[in-house]
């Protein structure tokens, strides 16, 4: 199972005759061993091709930043070379290349969605947030290893455990699909990975289980961890919020999200009014209809994009974002049309 947050990976993609990658975040590859890139090349060859990375979604914090760049690069290779790929397709990609289709499923289609792998397939069911259920991140600064956290859990575990899980896991689904927080509450107890791991993020665990002293309807660790994502009833996320950051003082930050209902988004394409074209100074900046925002000079820029995660009984998830750009100069003479894309949010997970 997997959530969409509103966290969000930028991905910005331009046709300018050179393959390179920009990206600000620390440790990311600025080749072809860039995820979004490899993701982008599973479709399509990137040469000549630009990619800029952005976004706010840390990484190594089990905030599922490689499932919200394998969905941007998917989807911005399907939009920009017009593959017609259904969403189903982009799923069976995106799970190959990421090993599990819960974060990458989330990303696409936004909401909790439900994940199982059956004949060599995936199916994925998606189940809207209930009304007034809201999320809070509580960010580690330091970082845990994935690797490290997959080795923490052992090749066999005990029957219980599993049973306790599966019996959570349906206590959950049922609770977010009637709405009631009771049930999301018991769902959120976990058997099988938050122990195991508990070495490795003592004070996440600790929030974990003071979650309810807070007044939250409960808390998990986020994929592989350290982040912890305590949810709440949108009444009482604001004394949360408080009571963690109080809490955890400089040790996390802790950040009020909602669980977004979008997934992968590409905006239907903008046709510049003529109004719109004639000579201004560069760097000018227009506001149009939709939220759109034309900078005259540095193109088309259009901007809507969401983020996934998911919670701690499976892995986190990703959404976002294509824009269009359209070069204009002083003369009124449009330039070659450029497809960028602003790529997914990511997805946190639980």
């Amino acid at each position: 199972m997997a959530v969409a947050l509103d966290i969000f990976l930028e991905l910005e993609v331009r046709e300018c005759g050179e393959f390179s990658v920009d990206c600000d975040l620390a440790g990311v590859p600025l080749d072809r061993d860039n995820l979004v890139v490899r993701a982008f090349e599973t479709l399509h060859s990137a040469d000549g091709i630009n990619f800029k990375v952005g976004g706010d979604i840390p990484l190594a914090r089990g905030m599922g930043s490689s499932a919200a760049a394998i969905v941007a690069g998917i989807v911005a290779a399907d939009h920009l070379f017009e593959l017609g790929l259904s969403r189903g397709e982009m799923l069976e990609h995106a799970n190959r290349l990421e090993g599990h289709p819960d974060n990458v499923a989330a990303a696409l289609s936004g909401g909790f969605v439900i994940c199982a792998e059956r004949d060599g397939r995936v199916i994925s069911t998606r189940v809207d947030s209930p009304e007034g259920l809201e999320g809070i991140l509580v960010i580690p600064h330091e970082p845990v290893s994935t690797n490290e956290a997959r080795l923490a859990i052992p090749a066999e575990v005990p029957v219980g455990d599993l049973v306790g899980n599966v019996s959570a896991a349906a206590l959950l689904t049922l609770g977010l699909s009637r709405g009631d927080f009771d049930l999301i509450s018991a769902g959120l107890r976990d058997h099988l990975h938050q122990d195991r791991r508990r070495h490795l993020f003592p004070r996440s665990m600790e929030v974990v289980e003071k979650a309810s002293e807070f007044g939250a309807i409960g808390a998990t660790i986020s994929g592989a961890g350290p982040t912890v994502l305590v949810w709440s009833g949108w009444q009482e996320t604001g004394p949360v919020v408080e009571a963690l950051r109080n809490h955890c003082g400089d040790w996390a930050n802790v950040r009020r999200v909602g669980f977004s209902p979008l997934g992968a988004d590409v905006p239907e394409q903008v046709v510049l009014d003529r109004e719109l074209r004639q000579p201004r100074c560069r760097g000018e900046e227009v506001t149009v209809p939709d939220g759109v925002r034309l900078q005259v000079g540095d193109g088309l820029r259009l901007r809507r994009l969401p983020f996934s995660s998911w919670p701690g009984l499976s892995r986190p998830s990703t959404p976002f974002l294509l824009n269009r750009s359209e070069d204009v100069d002083a003369r009124d003479k449009p330039g070659h049309d450029e497809l960028g894309a602003f790529g997914p949010p990511a997805p946190a997970s639980w």
